[in-house]
C-alpha cells in the first residue's frame, strides 16, 4: 500500500521563528512515520529577522521578495527533488501551499503533470525539466524527454491552497510597469483530483490579486473543485499574524484540514486541538469570525498602489455564484461596519 507525501509550501516573510501561517500550523499537526512523509518550505522572502536599518539590502530584499515572488523558481525546483527522491509507485500526493507559496503548489503540480518524476539519480535535469514545463505545450522536445526520462506519471490527490495570488512579476522597462508571468497548468491540470482553495473577501493590494482556479470544461466533472471565500484579508485567511489577532485564519486552517482529512492526509488530533482549540487559550486563539480584520493596505503597500495603472486599493473581484464561507454571514449579523461585496447568486457553505 502506497504512502501519503504531504509538501507544505509556506507564503511570503514567513519565519519558522516568527508568528505562523497555516501551512506552517499545517506541517506542524501532520503525522510523520513510515506512511506518510513530509516536507516543509518556509516560503520566499525569508531573509530571517529583519533589521533596524530599514533600507538594508537584506530588508529590500524581504520586501522584494514578498511582493513580487523572487526565488518561486528555486522553490519549485526544491520541492521536485524532494519528490524524486521520494515518491514510490502507489504513493498518494499531497500539496499545500499559502500565497505565493501557494503558485508554487500549483506550479509544482503543473511540473508533474507535464514533465511527470524523474528517477532521483537524475537530478542533473532538473533546470532542463522546469525549462520544458515553462515552454509551450506543443515544444516537439517535451515528449521525447518525457518518454526518456519521466520515470512515474503520478496524478495529485490533493492541492490545498490558502489565497493563491498572481504568480511571479518581473519588471517591463518599455512599459515602466511590473508584469505577471504565468506558468502552465498554474490554472486547471486534470492531473490534480481534488483542489481546495481558501480566499481572502477583503484584500485589495496590487500584488495579491486572486488567482482563481479555472478548470476545464473536458474533465471538471471529474475534478473534485471548491473554491470558498472568507473574512479578512490575505494573512487573515491564510495566518501569519499574532495568535492572538489570528482568530480569522482558524476559520480557513479548521475547514483545510477538515477537508485534507477527507481526502486521506493524517493529522496528529493532540496538535490540532493545541493548534486549533474550541476556546482561546492564552495568546493562542481558537476560531472566531468576531476576531481582528487587518489592514494589509499600509507603508510600502499603499505607495504601490500609486505605481501606474494606479489600482488605489480596489477591491477584488468575486465571481457570481461564488462559495462564501458562512463565517462571513455571521460576522456580518454580528459586527458592526462589516459590510463586504457580495455577487449575485453567492451561496453561504460551511
Amino acid at each position: 500500500m502506497g504512502r501519503n507525501i504531504v509538501i507544505c509550501c509556506d507564503g511570503t516573510g514567513n519565519d519558522v521563528e516568527a508568528d505562523e501561517s497555516n501551512v506552517l500550523r499545517l506541517a506542524r499537526m501532520l503525522v510523520r512515520d513510515d506512511d506518510q512523509v513530509t516536507y516543509y518550505d518556509p516560503g520566499v522572502g525569508t531573509q530571517g529577522a529583519p533589521t533596524l536599518d530599514f533600507i538594508s539590502r537584506q530588508e529590500l530584499l524581504r520586501v522584494l521578495g514578498m511582493g513580487l515572488g523572487m526565488g518561486a523558481f528555486d522553490r519549485i525546483g526544491s520541492a521536485y527533488r524532494f519528490l524524486m527522491r521520494t515518491y514510490r509507485p502507489d504513493d498518494r500526493i499531497y500539496i499545500f501551499g499559502f500565497s505565493r507559496g501557494a503558485y508554487v503548489a500549483r506550479a509544482l503540480a503543473g511540473l508533474v503533470a507535464k514533465m511527470g518524476v524523474l528517477e532521483a539519480s537524475r537530478e542533473n535535469l532538473v533546470p532542463y525539466a522546469m525549462k520544458l514545463y515553462a515552454a509551450p505545450a506543443n515544444a516537439p522536445i517535451v515528449a521525447p524527454f518525457c518518454d526518456t526520462f519521466a520515470t512515474y506519471r503520478p496524478e495529485i490527490a490533493f492541492l490545498g491552497l490558502w489565497d493563491t495570488v498572481k504568480s511571479v512579476y518581473q519588471f517591463d522597462p518599455r512599459r515602466a510597469a511590473f508584469t505577471s508571468v504565468s506558468l502552465p497548468l498554474t490554472f486547471d491540470n486534470s492531473r490534480v483530483r481534488v483542489i481546495r482553495h481558501a480566499i481572502a473577501l477583503d484584500e485589495r493590494r496590487r500584488f495579491y490579486r486572486t488567482n482563481l482556479w479555472i478548470g476545464h470544461s473536458q474533465y471538471t466533472n471529474d475534478q473534485d473543485v471548491r473554491q470558498v471565500w472568507f473574512p479578512g484579508v490575505h494573512s487573515d485567511v491564510g495566518g501569519s499574524y499574532p495568535d492572538a489577532e489570528g482568530g480569522l485564519s482558524k476559520i480557513a486552517l479548521e475547514w483545510m484540514v477538515r477537508e485534507a482529512r477527507h481526502a486521506g492526509v493524517r493529522i496528529d488530533q493532540l496538535v490540532y486541538d493545541l493548534v486549533v482549540p474550541l476556546r482561546p487559550v492564552g495568546p493562542v486563539s481558537s476560531p472566531d469570525h468576531t476576531a481582528m480584520l487587518h489592514n494589509s493596505l499600509t507603508g510600502v503597500w499603499r505607495l504601490f498602489e500609486w505605481w501606474p495603472p494606479f489600482p488605489r486599493g480596489k477591491r477584488r473581484f468575486v465571481p457570481e455564484g461564488a462559495f462564501i464561507h458562512r463565517s462571513v454571514a455571521n460576522r456580518i449579523r454580528e459586527v458592526h461596519g462589516y459590510r463586504p461585496y457580495l455577487p449575485r447568486g453567492h451561496v453561504f457553505v460551511d
